[in-house]
This record gives structure tokens, sequence and C-alpha cells, in this order.
């Protein structure tokens, strides 16, 4: 928290580091099983993610993984899944199907729809 607050004082919150940071906010929310909070500061950030980062990139595919773990936390497999396709679309993409990073958003979608059912 301390991180996020001194970024927002020297660079405000329309800058590409103060961003990377919430979104890592979001992320540690997520894994604490704060998936609402986590989810409120994804959904109040993506005007200013969008702005800068675009609809694909490696930062993208991130901010999709911090939605599918919030997602995971408040129990909405279906939702959850939807994120990590999206994260392994751009993932695969970018680095191509055999990258260890492709690898694990595979493997987190197939066990988030095994649980969805």
């Amino acid at each position: 928290r301390a991180a996020l607050d001194g970024a927002l004082r020297l660079f405000g919150l329309d800058h590409q580091r103060t961003l990377m940071i919430a979104v890592n906010m979001a992320n540690y929310e997520a894994a604490a099983g704060q998936g609402a909070a986590a989810l409120q500061r994804l959904r109040e950030l993506e005007p200013l993610l969008q702005k800068h980062f675009g609809a694909q990139g490696s930062i993208p595919a991130e901010v999709q993984r911090t939605y599918a773990r919030a997602h995971e936390a408040e129990g909405d497999w279906q939702a959850a899944a939807l994120s990590w396709a999206r994260a392994l679309a751009i993932s695969e993409a970018l680095l191509g199907p055999e990258h260890p990073k492709v690898a694990d958003d595979r493997a987190h979608l197939e066990r988030v729809r095994q649980k969805r059912g």
C-alpha cells in the first residue's frame, strides 16, 4: 500500500508505473480472498489501462490474470474462465504456444473449467 501511495504522490494515477502498482495491489487483494475489492480496483483502472497499454501486450495479459484471480476469489468460475482465456490468447499471440507462461495460463484455464463443471 505504501508503494501505491508513493507512486500516486509522485506520478499520479495516470502513469504506467502507478497503474501497474495498482494492478499488483488488486492481485494481492484477490490472493487474500478479497475478490470484490480487487474487481472494484480493476474496474476503476480500466480506462487508464486501455489508454496506456491498449488491448494487447503482456501487461494486459497480466491484467486479465488478475481479473481471473479476483473472479476465482469470488467463486465466479465462468467469469474466471473467460479472463483466463483472454490472458491465454494474449500470451500465446505474443510468446508462442510453447512458452512456459502460455502453458501456465492454459493450466489455470483448464483448472477453472473443471471447477466450473
